[in-house]
C-alpha cells in the first residue's frame, strides 16, 4: 500500500470519476465501497501512509470534477479535516467515504437545481415571465438568489438575469413569428416584460441578431397578413 504512487492514485481517481460521469452517483458509491473494502482487507496500510493516499486520491477526484475554485477549496478542507480526524485505518476510510459522497451529492443537487431553473423558465406562463426577476425566480425555487446564481452560472455559464432575458427574447421571437397572431412589436415587448420599446429592440437584436420589426415583417411577407 505504501508503494501506491501518484500514477496509480490518478488512475484510480480517473476510473471512479469515469464511473460517476457514465453511470451516476450510485455506481460511483459501489466502486468506492469496493476500493475501501480492499483497503480494509489489506495489512499493508499504516495510519500515516493511508492518510497520504486518501488525501491524494481525494484531490485527484476533485480535480477531475470540474468544480469552481471555491467549491474545490471547500471540499479539500473537508477531506483534510475528516482524514485527520479519523483514528485508525477503518475510521479514516469511513470518514473519507462519507466526505467524498457528500461532495458528489452536493454536486448532483446543484446540477438538479440548475436544470429545475431552466425548466421553470421554459414552462412558466407569460404573466409569470413578465413579472419575473432574479429574486422572484429564487423564491419560486425555494433557494437563495446567490446560491441559485452560482449553481446556474456553474452549470450553464450564464447569470440568472441572462437566463431570464434569453427566455423573454425566445418567447418574443415565437410571438412575432406566429402566423395566427397579429401582435404589434410594442405589444409583444410588454407581454414578455419590457415597458420600454427601445430597450426591447436593443436586447432583442443583441440576442437574436434581428430587429423585432424585421421578424414581424418577414412573417407578414410570407403570409400576406396584416402587421
Amino acid at each position: 500500500m505504501n508503494s501506491m504512487g501518484n500514477t496509480l492514485v490518478q488512475t484510480v481517481a480517473g476510473h471512479l470519476v469515469s464511473v460517476y460521469h457514465g453511470h451516476g452517483l450510485e455506481f460511483f458509491q459501489f466502486e468506492l465501497e469496493l476500493l475501501i473494502n480492499r483497503i480494509l482487507e489489506s495489512t499493508d496500510y499504516d495510519s500515516s501512509a493511508l492518510s497520504s493516499i486518501l488525501f491524494r486520491l481525494g484531490m485527484k477526484i476533485l480535480e477531475k470534477m470540474d468544480l469552481s475554485e471555491h467549491e474545490f477549496d471547500c471540499h479539500c478542507l473537508a477531506i483534510i479535516h475528516n482524514i485527520n480526524a479519523g483514528k485508525g485505518v477503518m475510521e479514516k476510510c469511513i470518514r473519507f467515504r462519507k466526505v467524498i459522497l457528500s461532495c458528489l451529492s452536493q454536486k448532483d443537487s446543484n446540477t438538479k437545481l440548475a436544470v429545475r431553473t431552466r425548466n421553470y423558465l421554459k414552462n412558466c406562463t407569460l404573466d409569470q415571465l413578465k413579472a419575473l426577476n432574479t429574486e422572484i425566480l429564487a423564491d419560486s425555487l425555494s433557494v437563495s438568489r446567490s446560491y441559485l446564481s452560482r449553481c446556474c452560472h456553474r452549470f450553464f455559464g450564464y447569470t440568472l438575469s441572462e437566463m431570464i432575458t434569453s427566455e423573454r427574447i425566445k418567447r418574443a421571437f415565437d410571438l412575432l413569428g406566429n402566423r395566427e397572431t397579429d401582435y404589434k412589436v410594442w405589444q409583444v415587448a410588454e407581454m414578455v416584460g419590457y415597458q420600454n420599446i427601445h430597450v426591447f429592440r436593443k436586447v432583442f437584436k443583441q440576442y437574436s441578431g434581428l430587429d423585432p420589426g424585421r421578424v414581424r415583417q418577414l412573417e407578414h411577407d410570407q403570409t400576406g397578413g396584416r402587421l
